[in-house]
């Protein structure tokens, strides 16, 4: 997801970029589409597996240890397969051989923290990227289930929290915000398991879940960073106003100029009698343009044609520029101040597709829709 986002940013008028956008979106919509498997505590499941990968010994092989106890090398190996597949009968069946699993397929070293963060790094991330405040908070759930929105109410972040347990630190000793390699599951069962016994693997204290947690942190403990320059007004204030839960920030303009710091929410933000709705995420950096004007973006499908819809608030004119994958759209570029449609036609209808609308060439107010 790193590398996606950076070659985004970096090549924005690559051959190849909706390609790689495109990709991300899909990869947002699954992460929003799976937490429902860990409701309500909100940690992210470890994902898909399929029935058939024991197929591929090679890859499998190098993937898992073999440590059955007891036997040949091969009733040990035969054992491992038929606790792969064991394992994904716990979890949920989603497919005619496809199954969701909440923890890893796992076998003698078990601990879901440093798999659960590297989630958790991509969702921030792409929260940040794509401006989604959904995102955004499935990311803010991976912190509360480490310290104690989990099945046990108990922190597994020692000196964090409340009922933080002692780790397995044999050389260091215990040291506030230390992590242990994190919550298992008992036997082939898709559960959360954390006995009150201190004992490795799962309680052992490695530097992998806390530099996740930090890498996550350098993303989400952030506020939002706002700039702006109003040509037309020297003075007065700017305000945000929160749209859930009604609170109000208002800051002054220094010489039409706005710098400010703005906690994660969803805002009308105004200006005299300019305004717009904003999304703000931890950690966003945002070049309002001005005058304030918003856009937003709506689909209609039906017997293989999308109409792609984009309707503008504001005073002034947008160029719109559409890029799609597995859409063929006859006019790219369009110009209006209020609403604009592209009809589109699904060229393989049994992929999924997406579009990127991108007003007046800023990459900072993507518009974008899938299906």
């Amino acid at each position: 997801m790193l590398a996606l986002i950076e070659l985004c940013k970096q090549l924005p008028d690559h051959p190849d970029w909706m390609k790689w956008y495109s990709a991300i979106l899909f990869a947002a919509k699954y992460y929003k589409d799976i937490m429902k498997y860990s409701a309500p505590y909100g940690m992210l499941p470890e994902g898909l597996y399929a029935a058939d990968e024991i197929d591929d010994q090679e890859t499998f092989l190098r993937m898992h240890m073999i440590v059955r106890a007891g036997g040949s090398y091969e009733e040990q190996l035969a054992a491992t397969l038929k606790g792969y597949i064991e394992q994904l009968k716990c979890g949920v069946k989603i497919g005619p051989k496809h199954y969701m699993r909440r923890f890893p397929v796992w076998y003698s070293f078990r601990g879901n923290t440093a798999v659960q963060l590297s989630e958790g790094k991509a969702v921030s991330v792409s929260s940040i990227f794509l401006n989604d405040y959904e995102l955004y908070n499935i990311a803010q759930e991976q912190f509360q289930f480490v310290i104690g929105k989990n099945p046990f109410g108990q922190s597994t972040m020692y000196g964090e929290g409340y009922d933080y347990c002692q780790m397995y630190a044999v050389l260091p000793g215990e040291m506030v915000g230390e992590l242990g390699v994190g919550m298992e599951s008992n036997d082939e069962r898709d559960a959360p398991f954390w006995p009150q016994l201190n004992n490795c693997t799962y309680k052992e204290v490695w530097v992998a879940a806390p530099a996740k947690w930090l890498w996550m942190m350098a993303d989400e403990y952030l506020p939002a960073r706002v700039n702006a320059f109003f040509t037309s007004k020297q003075n007065g204030d700017v305000t945000f106003k929160n749209l859930v839960t009604g609170a109000e920030y208002r800051y002054p303009l220094e010489g039409g100029l706005l710098a400010c710091e703005v906690p994660a929410g969803r805002y009308e933000m105004r200006c005299g009698e300019e305004f717009r709705e904003i999304t703000l995420v931890a950690g966003g950096k945002y070049n309002v343009k001005t005058p304030l004007a918003d856009y937003a973006i709506s689909k209609e499908e039906r017997n293989g044609k999308v109409s792609i819809m984009v309707t503008g608030t504001g005073c002034i004119d947008a160029e719109l520029e559409i890029r799609t994958r597995n859409l063929k759209v006859n006019e790219t570029k369009r110009l209006s101040p209020i609403n604009v449609t592209f009809e589109c036609e699904v060229i393989n209808p049994k992929e999924a597709w997406a579009a990127a609308v991108i007003p007046n060439g800023d990459m900072g107010e993507i518009l974008s829709v899938i299906g």
